[in-house]
């Protein structure tokens, strides 16, 4: 008899509402971890979810119910296992480097990562006894690039390098940026997280 196993394997599917299933950046994800517990005479309970390898920032696994979630951050230099972008310069004054943000130059990047789940194993023989055990489940989660954020990432590091934006009569500087992005926001603010 098994005591448990992690039913989730292979490219994980988003379960978000109104989310595409392969996620795009600056998408919200969530998945439910799926497995199934042995009989309560070897299965002696949860301990916790957890997981390891090239993880997306900000996406984490609730300890309890093993449900992934989060909000997909971009595509760039600061990511793991994202090794194929642009190189990540302080923005010049003119822009001209606007490529170079440390952007991710592929249209989708796939995060290999591991879900872990220990648990209380009861061993019948030689001598009843129980133990933690750990059973893993290899997975992985494809994100799309979302081109539409690169404006988002441009202004943010403009502001960074120390260059003012003017929008209409506001001035924005990267002490006043939260300004910025309360006044022009975007469907990608939640991307962006102060620096």
């Amino acid at each position: 008899m098994i005591a448990c196993t992690i039913d989730s394997t292979g490219l994980l599917s988003n379960e978000a509402p109104d989310a595409a299933s392969n996620p795009w950046e600056c998408q919200q994800f969530k998945y439910q971890t799926l497995y199934t517990d042995g009989p309560p005479i070897i299965f002696g309970g949860h301990i916790e979810w957890f997981l390891t390898g090239y993880v997306p920032n900000d996406l984490k696994i609730d300890k309890e119910s093993g449900l992934i979630s989060g909000i997909i951050k971009p595509l760039t230099s600061e990511q793991p296992s994202v090794v194929d972008f642009y190189p990540d310069e302080i923005m010049k004054e003119d822009g001209s480097n606007w490529m170079n943000t440390g952007r991710c130059k592929n249209a989708t990047h796939t995060f290999s990562l591991t879900i872990h789940r220990k648990f209380i194993e009861k061993i019948i023989t030689p001598v009843p006894k129980e133990v933690i055990t750990e059973v893993t489940s290899d997975v992985s989660i494809m994100v799309v690039k979302n081109n539409d954020i690169d404006n988002m990432v441009f202004c943010s590091k403009y502001l960074k390098a120390g260059y003012p934006l003017k929008i209409k009569n506001d001035m924005y500087t990267y002490e006043t940026r939260d300004g910025f992005f309360k006044n022009h926001p975007s469907n990608f603010i939640t991307c962006f997280s102060k620096e």
